[in-house]
């Protein structure tokens, strides 16, 4: 390869298919990737593994190294495996079949001995070729796994060699420390002979040379007087180091455009900026000449030997692809298909052999590339393979007699496993039986399902003289317990129990059955008990009889079933349809009300009407929430006091300002609303024009049950309102809470016009409400 050949990123190429470049799983960041020297004609003989007479055009990646036993190994292990278990099957075919002849025997041989044949002839070649695999995985890994410590070696020792150029152009940059480019000129011999010196001491410096920011030598370790009138200023250190920005070392070729010969024939140098020079007016972004190193490419190189294993192949590459010394020297880079992960990686068929590993040199934008080729790993593989081959031959041998002998043994022991198979095939059939019983068992018992099966020809005839259906019936326990009867009962006792309505619809059930008319039975029917009427839920069909004759199913006789309870399913059913009816009835009967409301209420202001239309159906919602938390069965008078009159209580700290006091009264649905209307529009007048209405005012609810017929007697008194000087006029909510109790409590209330203020007297009709047994304690 020519000296200091760029390496451009750019599309894959390999075995004259184009892909573009990635990143491998795990790879390291920054990681580069190998890429095909730029040719001037666009042709080359490329690097090993290039195929003659594909084109090699510049910026193309040759290929990655990855893992290159894997598809070889792979391919090989399928080949073999196919073509040994076609060869041994047709061999023991054709054995076999003329054993057989050459006994006597029809019978060709069964498949388990083809399959003791097939493995006593794969066994030993199974076990040649895993050794095979496994060696050649042990070789490529230990290759893996001493290129990846050598490429770490080199590393360290190419990083600490770099410090060390570092340190010594450090040096020469304090030796001119303070000098402008004119004293230096004038000092030129002593500092030739200083810089002579600073060379001497290390081996792999080929000179030291110092340029000012134009390019031209200053001094130099080599030349004394250096040219005056030549210009370095096209050199790649100089461009490098004097754009903006740049860093302050860079590791650059002699020349900036690449050369012809080995990698050993370029020189390239560690360039470092000068700092502290003693001109007045410094360069673009500070930069006032610089301080080269040149370095030997072939000492590099001898350092990397040492450090390397024989065969290994060793590189010192900058990140823009240029190689910048090389272990053992060639004119091409030593892995055309460097991995982008910086640990070892491999190259399958079709790509680069061998193993490379890739350290990067992040401080110097160098990379280290160690490869070991594939032959000598191939190589090393062979010596370890022999002497398993030669144990594994013999064993071949070996197990093909001991298949012959196995073979001549193997009737009478396939006979003795059929009859053995046979018996445990009955064994296990009987024991599957017996947990799919038990299973269902479990699953009746725990569904609470009664099982019957009853015989149709006898349950048909039966209806002489209202006895109802006979013939045999056949039950389990849960079945008889549900019914109630005895385990050995017969249809017609069990007929007896069924309800008179429900008995003519059974009755043709078991007909039809009979009949052939329908194949399935379900209904449900009311059977007395001692506990009560139960009701049932029946579901079965007809069994389908073995054949009677040739082509033709006789009808079916008997037919089975399962029976449930299903009693506390109804009533709930009964329930649910009566709470619908009741919800109806009530959601009627409050929209009624609530047209009433806006019918009725005072128009002449438009707030006022919505606010008083809001309250009396937020009245009604309350005690609506009520009756629905008890299921509208009623709701307790407290809670429906409680409610209306919460929002008039005393705060803390205060005196109540609300006093309830009665036994516990449990009002039905009709009443409650009533009530809970009246409440409201008596809470509202006191907290408008009555006792509510001034802070010293109360109010107390009293209910007794007595007086006349044993009614609900409910008393609401005013006390510390405004004087009632007369009987004040008949208002809407007079009108409302007069029509309310006419029309629900089945009573007129009646009112109290007194000094200390109102009292009014509801009488609630019995019927209406129900006296709990406990009353609570007065609020």
């Amino acid at each position: 390869m020519s000296a200091g050949t760029s390496y451009e990123h750019g599309a894959i190429e390999a075995a004259g298919t184009t892909r573009r470049p990635g990143r491998q799983a795990g790879a390291g960041e920054g990681a580069p990737t190998w890429h095909r020297p730029a040719a001037p004609d666009g042709q080359g003989a490329g690097p090993p593994g290039h195929r003659p007479g594909t084109a090699w055009r510049p910026g193309r990646l040759l290929a990655r190294a990855s893992r290159p036993g894997r598809r070889a190994a792979a391919f090989a292990r399928r080949s073999a495996i196919r073509w040994a278990i076609r060869w041994a099957a047709r061999w023991t075919a054709r054995w076999t079949a003329h054993w057989d002849a050459l006994n006597g025997r029809a019978a060709p041989l069964s498949p388990a001995l083809y399959l003791l044949l097939l493995m006593a002839i794969l066994a030993p070649i199974g076990l040649m070729a895993a050794g095979a695999w496994v060696t050649w995985r042990g070789a490529w890994g230990e290759a893996r796994h001493e290129v990846k410590h050598t490429a770490d070696a080199v590393a360290e020792y190419a990083a600490r060699t770099f410090d060390s150029q570092v340190l010594l152009a450090r040096g020469v940059n304090d030796l001119l420390r303070g000098l402008d480019d004119a004293t230096v000129r004038l000092n030129e011999p002593s500092l030739h002979l200083a810089l002579r010196r600073m060379t001497g001491r290390a081996p792999a410096v080929a000179t030291l040379l110092v340029l000012d920011r134009d390019g031209y030598p200053l001094v130099s370790a080599d030349l004394d007087p250096v040219p005056r009138d030549v210009s370095l200023r096209d050199r790649d250190y100089h461009a490098a180091l004097r754009r903006p920005g740049a860093p302050e070392v860079r590791i650059a070729t002699e020349r900036q455009e690449p050369g012809e010969g080995h990698v050993a024939g370029v020189p390239f140098a560690v360039a470092l900026r000068r700092q502290d020079t003693g001109n007045k007016a410094a360069g673009v972004d500070g930069f006032d000449g610089v301080v080269v190193v040149l370095l030997r490419p072939p000492v590099i190189a001898e350092g990397f030997g040492r450090l390397a294993s024989p065969g290994d192949v060793v590189a010192l590459v900058r990140e823009d692809g240029q190689m910048l010394a090389r272990h053992p020297d060639a004119p091409r880079p030593p892995a055309s298909g460097a991995a982008a992960d910086p640990g070892p990686s491999e190259a399958g068929p079709g790509r680069s052999d061998g193993v490379t590993a890739t350290r990067p040199l992040p401080d110097y934008g160098l990379r280290v590339v160690v490869t070991r080729p594939a032959g000598g790993i191939r190589e090393r593989w062979r010596e370890v393979l022999l002497p398993q081959l030669a144990i594994g031959l013999p064993a071949l041998l070996a197990l093909l007699a001991l298949s012959y002998l196995a073979l001549q043994r193997s009737r009478s022991a396939a006979e003795a496993q059929a009859a053995l198979r046979e018996a445990a095939a009955r064994r296990t059939a009987g024991e599957a039986l017996r947990t799919s019983q038990a299973r269902l068992h479990l699953v009746l018992e725990a569904a609470r399902l009664g099982t019957w099966e009853i015989d149709l020809d006898g349950a048909g005839g039966a209806g002489q003289a209202g006895a109802g259906p006979a013939g045999g019936l056949t039950w389990s326990a849960r079945a008889a317990a549900l019914c109630g009867l005895p385990a050995d009962a017969t249809v017609r006792q069990l007929y007896r129990r069924v309800h008179r309505e429900d008995r003519p619809r059974l009755h043709a059930l078991l007909r039809r059955l009979r009949a052939g008319d329908g194949a399935e039975l379900q209904d449900e029917f009311r059977l007395r008990r001692q506990d009560g009427w139960r009701w049932l839920a029946v579901a079965g069909r007809r069994i389908a009889p073995p054949a009677a004759g040739p082509g033709r199913a006789a009808p079916s006789r008997r037919a089975a079933g399962i029976l449930l309870d299903i009693t506390e399913r109804r009533e709930a059913e009964e329930r649910r349809a009566l709470l619908v009816q009741e919800v109806d009835h009530r959601a009627k009967n409050a929209l009624a009300v609530v047209i009433s409301l806006l019918r009725l209420a005072p128009r002449h202001d438009a707030a006022a009407f919505a606010a008083t239309v809001e309250a009396r159906i937020g009245a009604m919602a309350r005690v609506h929430a009520l009756l629905a938390d008890g299921g509208w069965s009623g709701t307790a008078l407290r809670a429906i006091a409680e409610g209306e009159l919460r929002p008039y209580a005393a705060g803390p700290g205060r005196p109540p300002r609300v006093r309830l006091d009665g036994p516990s009264v449990h009002l039905e649905p009709q009443a409650a609303q009533a009530l809970s209307m009246a409440l409201h529009e008596l809470a509202t007048n006191a907290a408008r024009h009555g006792a509510l209405s001034r802070p010293e005012g109360s109010v107390s609810l009293c209910w007794s049950v007595g007086g006349r017929g044993g009614e609900l007697r409910v008393e609401w008194r005013e006390r510390g309102g405004p004087a009632v000087a007369a009987h004040p006029s008949r208002g809407f909510g007079v009108r409302l809470i007069e029509a309310t109790a006419r029309a629900q409590l089945g009573a007129m209330p009646a009112w109290h016009w007194e000094a200390e203020g109102l009292r009014c007297v509801l009488a609630i009709a019995p019927g209406r409400f129900a006296v709990d047994a406990a009353p609570p304690a007065q609020d």
